[in-house]
């Protein structure tokens, strides 16, 4: 999962119609009828992120009157902390969640159990219900009392867990021809066949039924459905819940619809590097704060890195670069994203700041300097770069990580209409993006 320079994706989970920019205040909820979201709540929360050796934000939440420090990752579906029934060195140095305090599953009978295994890494144990406070919110949860973890988060000794809020459109189940939401996601702890579920895990038999993400069980307490993150490079950054801070988000929001039934993953339709010429064409690309780099093809990277004369390939996915930005001379990246038009007949939500709403195609340019990553530990001037190469897997082409939020402010819509009427996509579901304010 973690890596000097990534943070992997915990396998998740990642918007339309032309119209003037609408002020939050001036929008009314769509009446939705059967099978709709449930009614919202006042709920206005926000939460700090801290870097932790500039590869994790860690957030604190709150069980049992503890404070544990967690990842806030997108790029997945479930919750596990470090558990005191594991061995003594996994306890050593951090808060682990004590079972006591919560109540075990079953499953068929038998003791709930979870095993996730990441692109890196892994964690597995039991599974229980407690409360959980994030953000002013406290909900009933399911969490992963992980007595086994992989090496590299063990000795991570900042990190107590992570909690996936990772995309949910609900499942494809339908009453009276109206498709649920939100509904459970299907996740490491859920029971979605023989063979176990889940996003980008392998998982084993005995999981409980199908358990919520916090952001799902937290949303009838929203003010509204969505959640907003400002990360910003080597300063504390913010998640806020349940609203758009008007005065943040004073530049422009472009929604694209989410393109995955369970991932944060919304379509881009180009990049361009530097100052050359656009490279247009879909791809896939999954929204994670849960991973420190951009994560792309590896034609791409080596193109763009063809166009870095001082930079060094140190296998076939990862780059050092000079730390020195003036040296580096990185080209910006530029993603583009082209919203396309709902049926016209379609209910839309597009929630928006003082900057409104612009279903325009939009160019968000990350700034060369924002991909010049830690040191490469030699003594030598080199950095690592903040671009990975990688090869397409679970559904998604590039994964924006935080090295891309750092240049856009960006809005997870959880559960309004995104004026999709393509049957294989979810008609709810949308990702916002704003360039940071100068």
């Amino acid at each position: 999962m973690v890596s000097s320079i990534i943070i992997w994706p915990l396998l998740v989970s990642v918007a339309y119609a032309r119209m003037e920019p609408m002020p939050l205040y001036n929008r009314q909820l769509i009446q939705r009828g059967r099978g709709a979201l449930e009614a919202r709540g006042d709920i206005k929360g926000s939460a700090s992120a801290v870097w932790n050796h500039n590869v994790e934000m860690l957030t604190d939440i709150q069980i049992a009157n503890k404070t544990f420090k967690v990842v806030l990752d997108t790029g997945s579906a479930d919750m596990w902390l470090f558990c005191t029934d594991g061995a003594d060195h996994m306890e050593h140095g951090r808060e682990a969640y004590n079972p006591s305090t919560g109540k075990k599953m079953k499953a068929d009978g038998k003791d709930a159990a979870f095993n996730i295994k990441y692109g890196k890494g892994y964690a597995k144990g039991h599974v229980y219900t407690d409360k959980v406070t994030l953000a002013g919110m406290t909900v009933d949860q399911a969490i992963g009392c992980a007595t086994s973890v992989s090496k590299e988060d063990v000795d991570d000794r900042e990190m107590d867990g992570i909690i996936g809020i990772g995309f949910n459109s609900g499942s494809k189940t339908l009453v009276d021809g109206l498709a649920q939401y939100p509904s459970a996601t299907k996740s490491a702890m859920n029971s979605i066949t023989s063979k176990g579920g889940g996003f980008l895990g392998l998982f084993k038999t005995d999981q409980p039924n199908a358990q919520k993400t916090f952001t799902e069980n937290a949303f009838p307490q929203m003010k509204e459905g969505l959640f907003t993150a400002d990360i910003k490079k080597n300063e504390n950054s913010n998640y806020n819940f349940g609203y758009v801070d008007q005065d943040r988000f004073s530049t422009p929001l472009t929604y694209m619809p989410v393109r995955s039934w369970n991932q944060w993953i919304v379509e881009i339709s180009g990049y361009t590097i530097g100052a050359g010429n656009s490279n247009d064409g879909t791809k896939k690309a999954l929204i994670d704060t849960g991973t420190t780099n951009i994560m792309m093809p590896q034609d791409m990277a080596k193109k763009y890195f063809s166009a870095v004369p001082k930079s060094k390939t140190t296998d076939s996915k990862n780059w050092l670069v000079p730390c020195n930005a003036s040296d580096a001379a990185l080209p910006d990246l530029t993603i583009t994203f082209s919203p396309p038009a709902p049926d016209k007949d379609a209910a839309i939500m597009l929630p928006a700041g003082k900057g409104g709403v612009k279903q325009e195609k939009y160019n968000a340019v990350v700034p060369g300097s924002l991909l010049i990553g830690n040191l490469s530990g030699k003594n030598d001037g080199m950095c690592q770069a903040g671009i990975t190469g990688s090869d397409k897997s679970n559904g998604w082409d590039l994964i924006l990580g935080d090295v891309f939020m750092m240049s856009q402010l960006i809005v997870f819509d959880i559960g309004d209409a995104n004026g999709s009427r393509n049957k294989n996509f979810p008609e709810r579901g949308q990702v916002g993006f704003a360039p940071k304010p100068k």
